[in-house]
C-alpha cells in the first residue's frame, strides 16, 4: 500500500431510483469521518425510499475529474458572490 493510499480511500457512490435509473453519483474519501457518516445516512435514506446504492473503488482519473469539477463549481460560486 502506497503512502498516498494510506491517507485516502476514494470510492464512487452511485444511487439509483426504484426503476433502476441513475439518481446521482458522488466520489467520497472513506478516511474522512464526515464522509463515513454521510454514507451511512445516505444508505439509510436510500433504503427507506426504495433506492439502491452501489459503491466501488474510484480510479485516480475519476478522482481527478471529480475534484476538478467541484473546484470549478466552488470558484464559480464565490466569483458570483464577489
Amino acid at each position: 500500500m502506497s503512502e498516498q493510499s494510506a491517507k485516502h480511500l476514494h470510492i464512487v457512490v452511485s444511487t439509483f431510483d426504484p426503476t433502476g435509473k441513475p439518481a446521482g453519483e458522488r466520489i467520497v474519501d472513506l478516511y474522512h469521518p464526515g464522509t463515513r457518516t454521510w454514507l451511512q445516512n445516505h444508505q439509510w435514506w436510500a433504503m427507506h425510499h426504495n433506492h439502491s446504492v452501489e459503491t466501488s473503488v474510484a480510479t485516480q482519473k475519476e478522482v481527478d475529474q471529480y475534484l476538478a469539477y467541484k473546484s470549478k463549481a466552488l470558484a464559480e460560486k464565490f466569483n458570483k458572490a464577489a
